[in-house]
């Protein structure tokens, strides 16, 4: 038996804090999504992963509602998505995101939820605006999280009250995408929940030092490299372009973060994955976003993705570097 109401979202801390207080508000209030008490399934999921976790649930049929978070839009999904849809029709479905994806595909999906809700603020905040303006008051835990991942996602620096915070928020998200420990994920979205002020957190050492390791082991392969395309940076407009096109094996995003740490200006790497371009963006402050947004518009990306701070252009086939260089530097320059 299926339970009435499941949260599908990512593993990050964003997905994490964004579930605790959905769960919060239903099971303990019995305001959202549904008014009065019930139980909560919660399920994490990838854009890769959200069928394994949306699909078993028909075995069991169809839930009084289905809350998606931080979950990025892809085609493939929408169709699963549809498929769900079909199926259960009187389902009550909400998604709830704020990739560059989802925002741009946001109409496709107001065919088939109930509720959209997408903006360039993290996850959490939407969560907390939209509660907030129901009337829901946070605990002092799940209100802290919420800013501490805010300041995590925009890539601010928090205020001293927040520091321990926002370690403890960022170390959470490390290790849970190190190591995707379903009983972890879930133990502390249900302790964030909880009303009671002195429960204990999950332990969290083990996987802290997990993540640790890979990301020093992840740091030790790619910053050479990093240092090598920082050299070769071109200024273009406001910001430093970097061909990576003939680096393989390296996540183009890690790099575009690490040149951008090295370089300590917004960074734009075109680099290649598999049979297609992507150019990286990398600025903090929304930046990202603004000029992704402004490169998909000029119609030279078949798609968009990423968020604020970090955003991902597919390009079109056979661009012209000279003509994208043009439109990147236009694009930064229109800031």
């Amino acid at each position: 038996m299926t339970e009435p109401v499941i949260i599908i979202a990512d593993w990050d801390a964003d997905g994490v804090v964004s579930a605790a207080m959905i769960l919060y508000s239903q099971s303990y209030l019995g305001i959202y999504p549904l008014r009065g008490k019930r139980s909560v399934e919660l399920k994490p999921a990838t854009p890769r992963t959200l069928s394994e976790a949306l699909r078993p649930r028909l075995e069991y049929g169809c839930p009084e509602c289905v809350v998606f978070l931080d979950i990025p839009f892809t085609k493939y999904n929408y169709s699963i998505l549809k498929d769900f849809r079909r199926k259960c029709k009187e389902t009550r479905m909400i998604y709830v995101d704020h990739h560059l994806s989802t925002i741009y595909h946001s109409q496709l999906l107001e065919k088939i939820m109930d509720e959209v809700i997408v903006g360039r603020s993290a996850t959490v905040i939407l969560i907390y605006q939209l509660l907030k303006s129901l009337g829901v008051k946070l605990t002092i835990r799940l209100d802290s999280f919420a800013q501490a991942v805010n300041f995590m996602e925009r890539g601010a620096k928090a205020p001293p009250e927040l520091s321990n915070m926002v370690k403890l928020a960022s170390a959470i998200s490390k290790a849970l995408k190190a190591e995707h420990d379903l009983s972890l994920w879930e133990r502390l979205i249900k302790w964030m929940a909880s009303p009671l002020p002195f429960t204990t957190p999950p332990p969290l050492d083990k996987a802290i030092e997990k993540a640790k390791q890979l990301a020093t082991e992840a740091d030790k392969a790619i910053k050479d490299i990093a240092i090598d395309l920082a050299m070769s940076a071109q200024k273009i407009g406001y910001l430093r372009f970097v061909d990576a096109r003939k680096i393989t094996n390296v996540s183009a995003t890690a790099l575009a973060s690490k040149i951008r740490h090295i370089l300590k200006q917004p960074v734009a790497l075109l680099a290649r994955k598999e049979k297609f371009e992507v150019l990286v963006i990398k600025a903090p402050r929304g930046l990202a976003a603004k000029i992704a947004g402004t490169i998909y518009s000029s119609g030279i990306a078949e798609d968009i993705g990423g968020h604020a701070s970090l955003a991902v252009l597919k390009l079109k086939k056979d661009i012209d570097l000279n003509t994208l260089l043009e439109i990147l530097k236009r694009a930064s320059l229109r800031l």
